[in-house]
C-alpha cells in the first residue's frame, strides 16, 4: 500500500512518515521509506548511522533507469528491523534524474510490489513529478497541519491541489501536529473550526531523539511521548483495516 503524507514545510510531515512507519516495521510488515520532498539529506539521519550511497541514492536509480529494479536501491535502517530507505545521497538533488511521470509511475508500482507499506512525503506536489505521481497511486493521504499559538492560526495545507489530484477511492485524513508553543489541540480545533482526524501532542526534545537515531516510537521518556506513539499507532490500526 503506497501511503502519501503531505504538508507545508517544516509542518511535521517526516517525523509523522518515520514514526509510522516504524510502528509499521515493528508490527513485522516489510516497509520502505520514500522522501521525495527531500532536496537535503536529513532522512536517514532518523536512524542514526544508517548512509546512504551515491550509487544506490534515488537520484542515481532515475538517472540510470533502473525503475523495474529498484530494490537494490533501498537501504537498510540502522537499528530497525523491516525498516528500509531509498533517499538522497550527500550534495544530491533527488530531481536531477527524475524527468518522466510514467518512469515515476513505474517505480512507484514496483514499490508497492516489494513492500507491504511504501510511505513517501512531499509538499511541493505542484511541480514535483515524484511527488505527483505518489500523490495520486496512494491508497491513503495524511495531510499534516502545524497549529501555532499565534492567533491560533495554521499553516494552510495543499488541500485544495489534494482533493484535485487524489484519486475518488483514496482516503484524506487530516492531521494537525502542535509546535512548541501549543499544547491543547483540542482548545485550537475549536477556535479554528477545522475538524482533524489526528492530532499530534508536541514532544520535548523532539529534534534531539530523532536527530540522535532514536525515533519517538522507541521512546517513552520525555515528556509527550506516549500519547504521540498512541495516536501513531491508531493510525495503523486504521490502516491496517484497509
Amino acid at each position: 500500500m503506497l501511503i502519501g503524507i503531505t504538508g507545508k514545510p517544516a509542518s511535521g510531515k517526516s517525523v509523522l512518515m518515520v514514526n509510522l512507519a516504524c510502528c509499521m516495521a515493528d508490527k513485522g510488515y516489510k516497509t520502505a521509506i520514500v522522501p521525495t520532498d527531500m532536496s537535503f539529506q536529513s532522512i536517514q539521519y532518523f536512524f542514526g548511522s544508517t548512509n546512504i550511497p551515491r550509487e544506490k541514492s534515488i537520484g542515481r536509480l532515475f538517472q540510470k533507469r533502473d525503475i523495474y529494479c529498484p530494490e537494490k536501491y533501498f537501504i537498510k535502517a540502522d537499528g530497525v528491523k523491516n525498516l528500509y530507505i531509498c533517499g538522497t545521497s550527500a550534495g544530491e538533488d533527488h530531481m536531477e534524474g527524475c524527468q518522466s511521470r510514467n518512469d515515476s509511475e513505474v517505480f512507484w508500482k514496483e514499490c508497492e510490489k516489494l513492500f507491504d507499506y511504501v510511505l513517501t512525503e512531499t509538499s511541493e506536489i505542484s511541480s514535483n513529478i515524484l511527488g505527483i505521481s505518489a500523490i495520486l497511486r496512494s491508497k491513503v493521504i495524511f495531510d499534516v497541519v502545524d497549529v501555532s499559538i499565534q492567533g491560533l492560526s495554521y499553516k494552510l495545507s495543499s488541500e485544495r491541489i489534494l482533493e484535485k489530484l487524489r484519486s475518488e477511492n483514496c482516503v484524506l485524513k487530516r492531521v494537525a501536529a502542535a509546535n512548541k508553543y501549543i499544547k491543547d489541540l483540542k482548545g485550537a480545533e475549536c477556535v479554528l473550526g477545522y475538524k482533524f482526524d489526528y492530532k499530534l501532542p508536541y514532544c520535548r526534545d523532539m529534534e534531539l531523539c530523532t536527530m540522535s537515531g532514536l525515533p519517538i516510537y522507541f521512546s517513552e521518556a520525555a515528556m509527550g511521548h506516549r500519547a504521540f506513539i498512541k495516536i501513531i499507532r491508531d493510525m495503523f490500526l486504521e490502516l491496517e483495516a484497509i
